[in-house]
């Protein structure tokens, strides 16, 4: 119970790190300095729930063991490392963290989340590879876009850790493909479907103890441990909510296989751009 307590502190928090942060920084930075118009403009969009979540009162009030200023600090102490971007590529975090060696093999039998992972993350590079090459056939139009330079420098003074200190094409399409890795695999991952299967089951997932931990061994009675009936089925009401069950319902399709996709009924970015993008999207709908 008590691991499961910090686990799932730690998932949350760590998510917020490593997913909102980073790509929240980097939209702030093209709200700034890209125009609406501006091809890039459209997949560099994220929002986070402040008042739900960090306000006196919010959920992290409610339910975690550490109140929303102890969240905050976590988050903040973890930003200069966790919150590094290039870093944070798929690959290159997975062998820092000796789970791959530079060749992308692992020392496991099976590791199917990282097979899994970079299947998904090379249909993101395709769509984004075909993106870029539509837009801009050389590298020097790139470093022509008076629109992307700026927003480099604008990501760099916003204090977004480990953002490409230039860009060309290969560099850009790696950009695109982790913004849109993130918050979609990785968010997800973290904060998709998992708290709900693996972190709602009373009495051995909880956000928090509600009474003081033991001093001596022996303890039969669980039940001081646990949230008063009202809350648990509070807080399993809003795990719940974490799998998002109107993605696949509402008429605006949100999972991963519309990502790009063009919907009548809506304004979307994909609307805006040319022909070869828009086949591009086809394509990652049919990987997806």
């Amino acid at each position: 119970m008590i691991f499961n307590v910090n686990d799932f502190f730690h998932s949350q928090m760590f998510h917020l790190v490593v997913t909102h942060d980073v790509s929240e920084a980097v939209h702030q930075a093209a709200l700034h300095t890209l125009s609406e118009r501006h091809p890039v403009m459209g997949y560099s969009s994220r929002v986070v729930g402040e008042k739900l979540c960090f306000d006196e009162g919010g959920h992290w009030d409610k339910r975690f063991y550490v109140n929303n200023k102890g969240c905050r600090k976590y988050v903040s102490n973890n930003w200069p490392t966790h919150g590094k971007y290039q870093a944070g590529y798929l690959e290159t975090d997975f062998q820092a963290r000796g789970l791959i060696n530079k060749d992308g093999k692992s020392p496991f039998k099976s590791f199917p989340f990282f097979q899994d992972a970079l299947e998904i993350r090379k249909t993101y590079q395709a769509f984004f590879a075909s993106f870029v090459d539509s837009y801009y056939s050389h590298d020097s139009d790139v470093k022509k876009d008076t629109e992307l330079q700026n927003w480099i420098k604008e990501a760099t003074k916003a204090d977004v850790q480990d953002f490409p200190s230039e860009l060309d094409k290969k560099s850009l399409v790696e950009v695109l493909t982790h913004f849109g890795f993130i918050v979609s695999v990785v968010h997800h991952g973290l904060n998709g479907g998992d708290p709900m299967g693996s972190k709602a089951t009373l009495p051995f997932h909880l956000p928090a103890l509600y009474a003081p931990l033991p001093k001596e061994k022996g303890v039969t009675d669980l039940m001081p441990f646990l949230p008063p009936p009202m809350e648990a089925v509070q807080l399993i009401g809003f795990l719940a909510s974490f799998n998002r069950p109107f993605y696949q319902t509402q008429k605006t399709k949100r999972t991963m296989e519309y990502a790009f996709d063009e919907d009548e009924d809506t304004t979307h970015q994909l609307k805006r751009l040319n022909d070869k993008t828009k086949e591009a999207a086809k394509k990652f709908s049919r990987r997806a």
